[in-house]
């Protein structure tokens, strides 16, 4: 029995690496906890902006009264835009010249890199990032969409711009 007794004690750290694999776990598990707290509050879940500007600011071209103008500014390197595309071609395609809350919607995809003009439309628009989607108000303010680019976030996101609840 002493043998056994003492071959689990080789085996055994000392209490200094005890102490040390506490201490780690300890950090990991509070670690651990932190994440997941902080995680639930920045979900997927959409947020307007409350940036925006008149439409006499910058990019001021755009829809009149009673229309919608949502444009997306991508270029093709990046991969974020390049995987927001297929949710805006499909979200585009089922919205595009349809009344949302009573205004119409016009859709545009601005390559940013395709041309001069294109670039400057992005540089008026203040695009800071890829990609980018502007929505400009029937009353001429323009807001920047703050959210992944889905379906279901430009639908929320169109349906906010158009009843005029920005705040």
């Amino acid at each position: 029995m002493a043998g056994v007794l003492n071959s689990v004690k080789a085996w055994l750290p000392g209490p200094r690496m005890v102490i040390a694999l506490a201490v780690l776990a300890a950090f990991a598990a509070l670690a651990t906890a932190i994440y997941f707290i902080f995680n639930k509050k920045a979900g997927p879940k959409f947020v307007p902006n409350a940036e925006f500007y008149d439409k006499d600011g910058a990019g001021g071209a755009g829809g009149g009264a009673g229309s919608i103008k949502v444009t997306m500014f991508g270029v093709p390197w990046c991969p974020h835009s390049k995987a927001s595309m297929k949710p805006w071609n499909e979200w585009k395609a089922a919205n595009d010249g349809q009344t949302v809350s009573g205004a119409q919607v016009e859709c545009e995809t601005v390559n940013c890199e395709a041309d001069e003009a294109s670039e400057a439309k992005c540089s008026e628009a203040g695009v800071k990032g890829y990609p980018t989607v502007i929505a400009e108000t029937p009353g001429g303010a323009k807001v920047v969409m703050d959210a992944k680019t889905t379906v279901a976030a430009l639908n929320q996101f169109v349906a906010k711009v158009a009843s005029g609840n920005l705040g």
